[in-house]
């Protein structure tokens, strides 16, 4: 399953830490919204967080009307507490920001699979420049 870029109007959040992907949700410091209607990027935002915290991140996000988030890591609570509020989450192992877009909008990343931390002791993933 991936995203559905035919939808007349898809909202996507790319978590952002350091200007990089965000490897830790609840200390994403920025958030890049993107809007893609008919399969093509309408407008790009980066915004600043102040959050206290996942709890915080999520409330944020759904009144930004955001349906879809990309992250590099996430804890299972946060991830579903997105999920329960109607957001997807998308795990990437992309640093750059823009190879994450692009794997997201070339269809390559799946909802549901349980990211890790990408830090912690025995993680083999992969993480630095993404081929899309």
């Amino acid at each position: 399953m991936s995203i559905d870029m035919d939808k007349e109007r898809k909202r996507i959040a790319i978590m952002i830490s350091q200007g990089e992907v965000s490897k830790h949700f609840g200390r994403t410091e920025e958030l890049m919204l993107v809007d893609v209607e008919d399969g093509e990027i309408k407008r790009r935002e980066i915004l600043p967080l102040t959050s206290d915290g996942c709890t915080s991140l999520s409330d944020t996000l759904k009144s930004l009307e955001v349906e879809s988030i990309v992250v590099g890591g996430i804890g299972g609570g946060a991830k579903q507490k997105l999920e329960r509020v109607g957001i997807v989450v998308y795990s990437s192992t992309c640093d750059s920001i823009e190879d994450a877009l692009g794997e997201m909008l070339c269809g390559k990343l799946t909802p549901g699979v349980e990211p890790c931390a990408h830090d912690e002791e025995g993680c083999d993933h992969p993480r630095g420049k993404c081929n899309h």
